[in-house]
């Protein structure tokens, strides 16, 4: 399995690649080119075309939540999609993903709906649960919070039945390769709390070794006290390594540096996890 960042809040100094508060990353597995997530614009196609990476291709798009820092760029998508080819790939995201979500920052009302653009695909695959995405990837839809210390907190409001309520992000989900040396699991903001994500995809797959854990952790407003606990949990994981970037915030990536192998996560970063990791 090839992964590739094409977007994320941090670049590698030196580059053209540009950054933007969000996460997309490119997959290449089992014959099939899977895009994780948009960022919040087109700039995850813009990154691809310096980095080279093969975005023509793409045949599945998965969601990992409907916020808009992971689906702002399905519009740059579509248009891409509709210049670039005539078959649409195939989208799978949980049917929350497809509602709208409101949030209010400096007294401006932000409207994002995913679901205007995903409606109009056919090949648009509501799921819950476990979902086999290629050979050996697995798709985590409605991630429960199951840790005692990761305890959802509502931050904006999503609109279900017509009615807006906090917004919990019921969608949460991730993604598991199982691969030689464990689970790789790759996340997109682990809104669920990254301890209770493993242990999904432990019970998901039976695997107990975890190889490493890739993506946004949702730790940026973490508590110490929260972090701490985190950090004993993965300890206790034995990782090979562990690359958090977008939303998991400084305090808690250096904490988990301090016993953890920690790795470099950013825009253009790519590894293959039957070789070591390159950096761009």
């Amino acid at each position: 399995m090839k992964i590739t960042v094409l977007t994320d809040n941090c670049v590698r100094c030196g580059t053209t690649l540009t950054g933007e508060h969000g996460f997309s990353m490119l997959i290449e597995t089992d014959g099939r080119t899977i895009l994780f997530d948009t960022g919040q614009s087109g700039r995850f196609l813009s990154n691809a075309r310096i980095i080279g990476a093969p975005v023509e291709a793409i045949d599945t798009v998965v969601l990992s939540h409907g916020h808009y820092d992971h689906t702002g760029g399905l519009p740059a998508l579509s248009a891409f999609l509709s210049e670039s080819r005539g078959a649409p790939p195939d989208f799978f995201c949980h049917p929350a993903a497809l509602c709208r979500r409101k949030r209010i920052r400096n007294n401006n009302v932000l409207i994002n709906d995913p679901g205007a653009v995903l409606n109009s695909y056919s090949t648009t695959h509501s799921t819950t649960g476990t979902k086999r995405i290629a050979d050996g990837l697995w798709l985590l839809s409605g991630v429960e919070s199951t840790a005692p210390f990761e305890k959802r907190r509502a931050g904006d409001e999503i609109e279900q039945d017509g009615v807006w309520i906090p917004d919990l992000v019921p969608d949460d989900a991730a993604l598991v390769w199982e691969g030689s040396r464990g689970l790789v699991i790759i996340a997109g903001c682990a809104h669920a709390g990254v301890c209770s994500t493993i242990e999904a995809a432990i019970a998901a797959t039976g695997e107990e070794r975890i190889a490493d854990v890739i993506g946004g952790l949702h730790m940026v407003s973490a508590s110490t006290s929260r972090i701490r606990a985190t950090r004993e949990y993965l300890e206790g994981c034995r990782l090979k390594e562990i690359h958090p970037c977008h939303c998991t915030g400084f305090e808690a990536t250096i904490a988990f540096a301090k016993t953890l192998p920690v790795k470099d996560c950013r825009v253009g970063w790519t590894a293959n996890f039957e070789t070591m990791p390159t950096q761009y």
